[in-house]
């Protein structure tokens, strides 16, 4: 089973759910985009050297700070800085995930007001479940702020095959040269049925590692918040993310992580 659904093609769905109302906590999203471009202008005043440099006095520069002679073009095409961060929230919107509903609107559209003045950061949404009986992500791609009325639990597409919807995530990403990230939130193991058949949790388990492998071979790094409340599953989630995975049974903890990751991924705009 796991070969073939490895190697099987399947067709993502792309939906649009139906708009309920959220609430924007704008104390928390003038903070975040506070602190977001504090953390940038710090960057840029890192690499300009407190000053606007033309091509050759910033190749000068590169080369004083990390090389003692300058080979090639080559070295510097792929050393220098990169100052565009690409970032996925993947939001679980199964079944099980109705409780959070209007937390989940909440916290995505105080993010997306927060990046309103923050152009370096390409921000979506992708809220995600799975088909009851067939092996197909479900999406719903939220862009922008008024698009964070439809994020909440589906009633028709009741399961949650994680691995697709990373796998689709890697997709829109990996032709982009800035930095990126994805960022998950679930609250348990993927769910899946193959031709009405149930998938073995195995095989689901080990198709997730294939797929977070995959995104970090291509410099995507994927950070999971798991909300908790299947504590049997804990160290099953651990396995399939690597270690980078944050779990608590308390949403506002989530939505701190989240922040948390958020602040961390700029930081890292300047790293190599």
């Amino acid at each position: 089973m796991e070969n073939i659904l490895s190697h099987f093609k399947h067709t993502p769905i792309f939906i649009k759910r139906p708009n309920k109302t959220y609430t924007i906590d704008n104390v928390l999203s003038n903070k975040i985009s506070d602190t977001l471009n504090k953390i940038k202008g710090k960057i840029d005043n890192e690499i300009s050297m407190n000053g606007n440099l033309d091509s050759n006095e910033f190749i000068n520069y590169k080369i004083s700070k990390k090389f003692k002679q300058f080979p090639s073009m080559k070295i510097f095409n792929e050393t220098i800085e990169t100052n565009g961060l690409d970032i996925i929230l993947l939001i679980d919107c199964s079944g099980s995930m109705r409780d959070l509903r209007d937390k989940l609107r909440n916290i995505s559209a105080t993010i997306f007001k927060a990046l309103k003045t923050c152009s370096f950061i390409n921000f979506k949404v992708i809220a995600f479940s799975a088909k009851w009986h067939d092996y197909q992500g479900v999406y719903d791609i939220i862009k922008n702020l008024d698009d964070c009325k439809r994020i909440q639990h589906d009633d028709n597409d009741l399961h949650d095959i994680h691995n697709l919807a990373i796998d689709y995530s890697v997709k829109l990403l990996e032709s982009s040269e800035n930095k990126k990230m994805i960022i998950m939130i679930t609250d348990g193991f993927p769910e899946a049925e193959f031709k009405h058949k149930r998938v073995d949790k195995q095989v689901l388990q080990n198709l997730m590692i294939k797929s977070v492998i995959n995104a970090k071979n291509k410099d995507i790094p994927i950070f999971c918040l798991f909300y908790n409340h299947i504590s049997s599953v804990i160290p099953l989630m651990q396995k399939m993310f690597r270690g980078n995975l944050y779990e608590s049974s308390n949403f506002d903890d989530i939505q701190k992580q989240l922040i948390k990751q958020l602040i961390k991924s700029v930081e890292s705009l300047n790293q190599n």
